[in-house]
């Protein structure tokens, strides 16, 4: 038997849905002809039409003002006038300006719209189809995961650390500035999975009790990490081993732990420490192990501890509140295996194909 025919709204909906993927292609678009710095223009911000924002003499300027105009619908661009119709940016189309340090939301949006990575969503059925097979990533590209992909192609690369920094700059600011003294005590801190560093290296600006800062990322993305004061880079694997340090900061989701780790060989152990460093090692528990690390299965910030058979943890510091908004990092003490969950978020979920 047949469905009744669906109502007009339903068959709107459904070509709105279809055509979506015209949205953050023509952000791409906007981004790649320099649009929203040419309408900011240090600040002034004043409507520009699509003639005014093109070469002069060019002959259809009317093929920009159309995705102006798909833009603006969706809070991109704010549109004035009908003719010529001019466009300026909204608090959303702000995010794709560049900062004092040149970082913004623009390379976030390119990022995820290169080629390679755009073209593994037309396999994402496979991996349906085919859960233990290779991630739809690696199956349009070769069979190059991403992490590989991204290792090898320098441009791409390069790509992602930009854009994680224009993601990660603004979010730190504000950690960083509702969550004072939450690192008291702290004096050699380890970001894991902290990409060029940028991170680490704002949080030793704001917090002078740090002397050392280890930025632990995969053996390619550290080898294109600047130099940084006081920072050291170390490549390596964080389900191997994790250099030692008084705390680690995660600027990530714990959901992904276990994922990641899933294709590990039974029994495999983390260890919390370095080479000569202070290590603890604790047992992959499978499901157990992964409702402790899943987030809404942990304590309240602040109230309770990850155990998984260590010792008894020290007295615990006061866990200085950030607004609730902001996303999740995790402040874990490796010599305790002390998780403290302030907020969180999916970085590079495209990784999770």
């Amino acid at each position: 038997m047949s469905p009744p025919p669906p109502p007009a709204e339903a068959r709107l909906a459904m070509m709105e849905l279809a055509n979506m993927i015209s949205v953050p292609m023509a952000l791409t678009a906007i981004i790649r002809l320099g649009v929203p710095s040419a309408v900011w223009a240090g600040g002034a911000n004043a409507p520009l039409s699509a003639a005014e924002l093109l070469p002069e003499g060019h002959p259809d300027p009317s093929v920009l003002e159309r995705l102006l105009r798909l833009l603006a619908s969706r809070g991109v661009f704010s549109e004035h006038g009908a003719s010529p119709r001019r466009f300026a940016l909204t608090a959303v189309g702000r995010t794709l300006v560049p900062g004092p340090s040149g970082a913004s939301y623009a390379d976030y949006v390119l990022q995820h719209h290169q080629d390679a990575l755009v073209a593994a969503w037309p396999r994402l059925h496979e991996a349906v189809l085919d859960p233990a097979g290779p991630e739809p990533f690696a199956r349009a590209n070769a069979g190059v995961p991403a992490y590989a992909y991204y290792g090898k192609d320098r441009e791409a690369n390069e790509v992602m650390l930009r854009a994680m920094t224009g993601v990660s700059e603004p979010f730190m600011e504000a950690l960083l500035d509702g969550y004072a003294g939450g690192f008291d005590g702290v004096a050699t801190l380890v970001d894991v999975g902290g990409s060029s560093g940028a991170c680490l290296e704002m949080i030793m600006r704001r917090v002078g009790t740090i002397t050392e800062g280890i930025n632990f990322d995969l053996p390619d993305v550290v080898a294109a990490a600047p130099p940084i004061a006081g920072v050291r880079h170390v490549g390596g694997d964080m389900f191997k081993s994790i250099p030692s340090g008084d705390a680690i900061f995660m600027k990530g989701h714990p959901e992904q732990l276990p994922q990641r780790a899933a294709g590990r060989r039974q029994g495999h152990r983390l260890r919390a420490g370095g080479a000569g460093g202070d290590r603890h090692q604790h047992q992959d528990q499978g499901p157990a192990r992964e409702r402790h690390l899943r987030h809404d299965h942990l304590p309240d910030a602040g109230e309770g501890a990850l155990r998984g058979g260590v010792p008894p943890p020290r007295p615990r510091r006061r866990l200085h509140r950030i607004p609730r908004h902001l996303p999740r990092p995790i402040l874990c003490d490796p010599r305790v295996q002390q998780v403290k969950l302030i907020q969180g978020f999916l970085c590079l979920p495209f990784l999770s194909l």
